[in-house]
């Protein structure tokens, strides 16, 4: 069997050698974004401290919405999230790019009400969007 002072040898000679490997080989470099991530602004998009939320009250004929569904599309129409008003008709969804999107509400018994809502985010920025609509 070995000793406690053999085993000690052995473990700082194995931290030495990975010590040694790091510095040969370098650590590891954060991954850079792709340059598709990176617009003519400047800004990664991809980075969560350059996304924001979306949030609002829901509106039709100037009462607020309960128990509705406010939907957020992209520029192709794809749905990306939704969320449900609350008592209140408040909604809030989270962590989107910078870009332009579109809102779309359905509401309580499954209705689409309404034109969608044209909406841009900024980097880093929240933006409050109350949905009014009209029957």
């Amino acid at each position: 069997m070995c000793s406690d002072k053999t085993h000690r040898f052995y473990f700082v000679v194995l931290a030495a050698l990975l010590v040694c490997a790091l510095f040969i080989t370098g650590c590891p470099k954060p991954k850079e974004p792709a340059p598709s991530d990176v617009p003519e602004t400047g800004y990664d998009i991809t980075d969560p401290a350059n996304q924001g939320d979306v949030h609002g009250i829901v509106y039709v004929d100037g009462r607020p919405q309960a128990f509705g569904i406010v939907q957020i599309y992209d520029t192709a129409d794809s749905k990306l999230k939704e969320c449900r008003t609350n008592t209140e008709g408040s909604y809030t969804l989270c962590d989107f790019a910078p870009g332009r999107y579109v809102l779309r509400y359905i509401n309580a018994v499954g209705n689409r009400v309404g034109d969608d809502v044209e909406i841009e985010i900024l980097p880093a920025r929240d933006i409050e969007k109350d949905l009014r609509f009209s029957k």
